[in-house]
């Protein structure tokens, strides 16, 4: 059944991921929610057939004249996408660029494609979850425009290089940052042409650009400093300016130059001040585990919690949820490749409560989630410890953003909930267990007692040593399905598993 499962999926990518528009982007998300450290051991998508050179130049001839004036040499290999395709390309005046091709009728057959999906969208389980497709077509359809508009791209790369000369000084050889490092962050970006670009057509300066697929013949070290700044970039760009990079997917990210860089800006999405600063608080008291609800938080970034017998369920869920968000986050050490593993804890936590959580959702929010799981993707692909903490601390850091809203009880957020009845159903952030305990007890007394934080839950496979796990195993269950029945349950604090073997009874809780 897996083999057949995996033949099919395959099948699928190479069908959709063959055409342009839509269809490759639909075959861009799936790939990128498969499981898995290292992209080698996933199958890579078959790319559409590029345009010809001479398609391209007579295109060149319509769309931006200015541009096929100023082009002394194009490339006839390309580099295909999902809406376009890239060419290296020298002016006349041999300066070195990089020409972006829109194909041609794809606004057309972008929106087309939209309609079907949006219909076939309404006939999936999401319809009766209550998901409004209104908004999340709208929101997509927004988004579609701004990458089919080049002359916005071009915006986008200059708003995106002002951010990092900004908030990121040049690489020195003194020691700065967390922990006395030596590395400070710098992030490489094109500089568009502008007077030379058209809504269809882009130039812009060419990088010998290194993906992150590569990122496997890197050397450590450099491998580390390319983590820390990508989502030092990305979250910083997010938490300062409200502005959220949707495309950093192991493509779009990597090295050129010595130094780590980013491509495609198509989609460099604006978020509203007052959700920037909700999600802000969000993480802030996430990771500060304070002993406040969480549901407000979700409230003021736009969820509509009025639904209260399915947030009565979820709500108790959030802390888990969090936990397994911000778990790679925790600190003070480095980040491993096994703390990035955080799709597959969410839904064993958000279980039958997922659409729940994406239908009461804004569209923006599940945009910074898409962000977060390609972050975390790259994470795991690469493979390197480095300092996640530290990335995300400097980018909350960063000045020139909203300020998070500090709410507290008393501070008059209670009087602005959607719905008061939730404050009374939905525990406190303490309510989350703090330890997992592991006991046999034989005649009364503990033969074994292990103790770890409840967050080993998310790696119980790898904490357990060989002697509990086959005590656990002796019981007719697996540690795999011990972790899942514990993230189920949403890390709250009660007994997992009582059975009695031959050596005593197996007690396994959380505290």
């Amino acid at each position: 059944m897996h083999s057949l499962k995996a033949l099919a999926r395959r099948k699928a990518y190479e069908l959709l991921s063959s055409r342009t528009g839509l269809s490759q982007k639909f075959a861009q998300v799936l790939f990128a929610r498969q499981e898995g450290a290292r992209t080698e051991s996933v199958p890579r998508l078959p790319l559409p057939k590029p345009l010809t050179l001479k398609k391209v130049e007579a295109l060149l001839e319509v769309r931006a004249p200015a541009a096929k004036a100023a082009l002394a040499w194009i490339s006839p290999t390309a580099v295909t996408a999902s809406l376009g395709q890239v060419h290296e390309a020298r002016l006349r005046d041999g300066r070195p660029v990089a020409l972006k091709v829109q194909y041609p009728g794809l606004a057309q057959q972008v929106e087309r494609e939209l309609s079907w999906l949006l219909v076939a969208a309404r006939l999936s389980p999401a319809r009766a979850a209550g998901v409004n497709f209104e908004a999340h077509g709208a929101a997509l359809r927004c988004q579609l425009a701004q990458e089919l508009d080049y002359t916005q791209e071009a915006s986008n790369l200059n708003d995106a290089r002002a951010f990092a000369a900004r908030v990121f000084p040049a690489r020195a050889g003194t020691a700065q940052g967390d922990g006395g490092s030596l590395h400070t962050p710098l992030v490489a970006i094109p500089e568009p042409l502008v007077s030379l670009s058209t809504k269809d057509v882009l130039l812009m300066d060419w990088l010998p650009f290194e993906s992150a697929r590569g990122a496997a013949a890197w050397e450590p070290r450099e491998a580390a400093h390319f983590l820390e700044d990508m989502f030092t970039f990305t979250l910083g760009a997010l938490f300062a300016e409200g502005r959220l990079y949707a495309d950093a997917h192991l493509g779009n990210i990597g090295r050129a130059r010595g130094h780590s860089a980013a491509v495609d800006f198509g989609v460099f999405t604006h978020i509203e001040v007052r959700q920037v600063a909700a999600l802000k608080g969000l993480v802030q008291v996430c990771l500060e585990e304070r002993a406040v609800p969480l549901v407000p938080y979700f409230e003021r970034a736009g969820f509509d919690t009025s639904d209260v017998p399915g947030w009565q369920a979820l709500g108790q869920r959030l802390p888990a949820l969090c936990e397994a968000l911000f778990l790679p986050f925790r600190g003070p050490g480095l980040a491993r490749e096994d703390d990035f593993r955080v799709g597959a804890h969410a839904r064993a936590i958000l279980g039958e409560e997922a659409w729940t959580f994406r239908a009461s959702g804004p569209p923006w929010f599940f945009g910074v989630m898409r962000l977060l799981g390609s972050l975390f993707t790259a994470a795991r692909h690469v493979g390197v410890p480095f300092n996640a903490a530290g990335a995300l601390q400097r980018a909350l850091a960063f000045e020139g953003g909203p300020s998070a809203w500090h709410m507290e009880p008393g501070s008059g957020l209670e009087g602005s909930l959607q719905n008061k009845a939730l404050q009374h159903i939905v525990p406190p952030h303490t309510a989350l267990a703090r330890l997992l305990r592991v006991q046999l007890v034989r005649e009364g007394r503990d033969v074994v007692c292990v103790e770890m934080p409840a967050r080993a839950a998310f790696r119980l496979e790898d904490l357990l040593n060989e002697d509990v796990r086959s005590r656990i195993h002796a019981t007719g269950r697996t540690a795999s399905e011990i972790q899942t029945q514990l993230l189920a349950r949403g890390l709250l604090p009660g007994e997992v598993l009582r059975a009695t073997t031959e050596n005593g009874t197996l007690f396994l809780s959380l505290v």
